[in-house]
């Protein structure tokens, strides 16, 4: 991972296709930059990310006697670092969510990023330092890039089978008792609340669907197998309400939780 300041009259490369992800902000140039065939005009002052594999070519000039061009470079192992840390934070950020060959945006906090690296280069600290400052500011842009709502999983081909509610699973139940909201879910994976619900309709369920049954599984294997009364076994399974827990639990399973757990009992009693 390398961070560049280019400042030459011109950039002129015929096509080729690039090994490293580009993350690249110009200043003070105009021209055209294509990635696998679409033409890009409108890149000043904006942060253009170019996925490794990507067909390039470019023809830009400097109109500005102090124009530069911030590039950063992403080789292979490092790609596949960020990938470990990115998916460590929440395996829904590497889904991809469109067909874009490339992501082109402004925001003042990517802006700030660059400031700081070209402090971070100028500055005289020992080279395992700067290369781990820059690492953490290229995972922090790429955060920054996902929560402005950017496809990030274009620049490492992640391919996920699991589904929303499959995924979701897997988040409550790491933490039942926690108080979780369509909100609160929503922000922890990164999207918005009404993505979340409109996903989850897709699938066929709905977030408070999703989340009793989670907790009434929970239930099930606490009553089952444990000896805990009906308002403890309610409590570790995230419910507020042992009543609430109760009609739920009878509802879906035609029996309250105590004559589930008598006929759980003898069943296994008899086998």
């Amino acid at each position: 991972m390398y961070f560049h300041k280019v400042t030459t009259n011109s950039v002129n490369l015929q096509p080729f296709r690039t090994k490293q992800i580009f993350l690249i902000r110009a200043h003070g140039y105009s021209g055209a930059v294509f990635v696998n065939g679409s033409k890009i005009a409108n890149f000043n002052h904006s942060l253009l990310v170019i996925p490794a594999e990507s067909l390039i070519q470019c023809d830009i000039q400097k109109d500005r006697f102090d124009g530069y061009i911030d590039l950063f470079t992403i080789n292979k192992r490092d790609r596949a670092t960020l990938k470990e840390k990115l998916l460590l934070i929440n395996s829904f950020i590497l889904d991809r969510k469109s067909n874009a060959d490339y992501i082109l945006t402004k925001h003042n906090d990517l802006a700030s990023i660059f400031s700081l690296n070209h402090s971070l280069v100028s500055c005289h600290l020992e080279r395992e330092l700067k290369s781990t400052t820059l690492k953490q500011s290229i995972l922090h842009l790429l955060l920054i890039l996902y929560t402005q709502g950017h496809d990030i999983g274009l620049l490492f081909q992640q391919v996920c089978h699991l589904s929303v509610a499959e995924r979701l699973t897997t988040l409550f139940l790491n933490d039942p008792m926690y108080k979780w909201t369509l909100e609160n879910t929503a922000k922890n994976i990164f999207t918005s609340s009404s993505t979340l619900r409109r996903n989850l309709s897709r699938e066929g369920t709905s977030f408070s669907n999703l989340l009793n049954s989670v907790r009434l599984g929970l239930a099930v294997n606490y009553l089952t197998f444990t000896n805990f009364n009906i308002f403890k076994v309610s409590e570790m399974s995230g419910f507020n309400s042992s009543a609430y827990f109760c009609t739920l639990f009878k509802s879906k399973y035609g029996m309250t939780p105590q004559k589930f757990r008598q006929t759980s009992k003898e069943t296994n009693s008899l086998n």
